[in-house]
């Protein structure tokens, strides 16, 4: 005979106890992912569209390579026109040619990513442009310029470029050495920092052009 008190002590059955059998969990029941569309391929037209691009491009730049010394002449000779071979204004004139490459080539780098890319294009073909007629003007051994600069401020001319040569290719090697030390950002804030060597930069560009107007 059960008494009260015993049935009191057994265990309570549980749901799959009562059922006489456990009953098995399913598992999860992993929907599959649908596959990213693919990109859309490029049409043939378009293909040859950029080909053909391309092709004009390296021929307009080889022209430009062959032709360089004649468009360097035209360069000297429009700037003397607009100066009128004053020496002062050529020097300026001669500064500025080289500046202009080291402008828009800071320009590229640092508007890369607050600019549309056509503009970033744009600045790229100027470049582009301007280096072949840039580099017939710079004298090196092997390399005479007398007969592209012959004539009024011609000198001159070649005295700015050589000062804006030193104002644009030093800060292009020193400039990425000073924002990116550690030691200079924590001292002065990134934003300070760049602050700061933007004006130093300007100020060292203008102490050139005065360098190359005293020397010319």
């Amino acid at each position: 005979m059960v008494t009260n008190r015993s049935r009191r002590r057994q265990p309570a059955r549980t749901g799959n106890q009562r059922g006489g059998k456990s009953k098995a969990r399913r598992a999860p029941v992993i929907r599959p992912v649908a596959p990213p569309p693919r990109p859309a391929e490029p049409s043939s037209r378009a293909t040859a569209l950029g080909f053909l691009l391309v092709a004009v491009g390296g021929t307009a730049y080889f022209v430009l390579f062959a032709y360089q010394e004649s468009s360097a002449r035209g360069w000297v000779d429009g700037m003397r026109a607009l100066t009128g071979g004053r020496s002062w204004a050529m020097t300026i004139a001669g500064w500025l040619t080289i500046i202009a490459i080291f402008g828009l080539a800071w320009a590229l780098i640092l508007l890369r990513k607050r600019i549309h890319r056509n503009w970033l294009w744009a600045i790229g073909v100027v470049i582009a442009a301007l280096l072949p007629t840039v580099l017939a003007l710079i004298p090196y051994q092997g390399h005479y310029i007398v007969h592209l600069i012959s004539g009024p401020g011609g000198g001159a001319f070649v005295t700015g470029m050589r000062w804006a040569s030193a104002a644009g290719f030093i800060p292009f090697v020193v400039v990425p050495f000073v924002v990116l030390n550690e030691n200079l950002k924590r001292r002065f804030g990134t934003e300070e920092l760049r602050g700061k060597t933007a004006a130093l930069v300007v100020l060292f560009a203008i102490v050139t052009l005065i360098s190359a107007l005293v020397s010319a």
